[in-house]
């Protein structure tokens, strides 16, 4: 759907302007600007981008989203923000690029640079961050940290595994290092 666009049947090149989306079976994809070259099967959004997957209530939101149609990858960059609605919370991802790649039916989504996480319970950061959504395991690399209530934990990788909308189980591996604040008994004359 679009209120401004055109097709070029020459060529297969289309662009489509205001109120622009598109809808899949599993994808929503919206964006001030939509760009399709059906020869090159590569797309691009441009400005305002949203991308929710429908069936695993993921949504990524940024400044400029490019498909790749013969790899079923989706790199979405400037400025992304990844959100993961579990239960009765939601998780936030930052990062400088997100990539989501399907590939023989396994669906990951993929985070580099200057990654942080944010949720109710839970904050963190680390390089690059690897989700699978088809085995709900979150995994967290180079010098992952996260802060749980008043603990500081550290890992060569830390892993989650998400089950029904909850963070189920946590991995630490290897060289994990668990931080917390104990206050000092105090000291009574005597």
């Amino acid at each position: 759907y679009c209120e401004n666009g055109w097709y070029n049947t020459k060529t297969n090149i289309s662009q489509f302007q205001n109120n622009a989306y598109i809808t899949t079976e599993d994808y929503l994809l919206e964006g001030d600007s939509l760009f399709y070259n059906k020869e090159l099967k590569y797309g691009k959004a441009m400005k305002n981008v949203v991308v929710i997957d429908t069936a695993e209530q993921i949504t990524i939101f940024g400044g400029l989203a490019e498909y790749f149609e013969e790899e079923k990858l989706v790199e979405i960059t400037d400025k992304p923000l990844l959100e993961i609605t579990l239960e009765q919370d939601t998780l936030y991802v930052n990062a400088d690029k997100f990539i989501s790649n399907q590939k023989d039916g396994v669906k990951k989504m993929l985070a580099y640079k200057n990654v942080s996480i944010f949720k109710t319970d839970l904050q963190g950061k680390c390089d690059s961050l690897r989700y699978s959504i088809s085995d709900s395991i979150l995994e967290m690399y180079n010098k992952p940290i996260i802060w749980i209530d008043e603990l500081q934990i550290t890992s060569d990788s830390l892993q989650f595994l998400i089950q029904h909308g909850r963070i189920k189980r946590m991995f630490l591996k290897p060289n994990p290092i668990i931080i917390s604040k104990v206050e000092p008994p105090s000291c009574q004359p005597g």
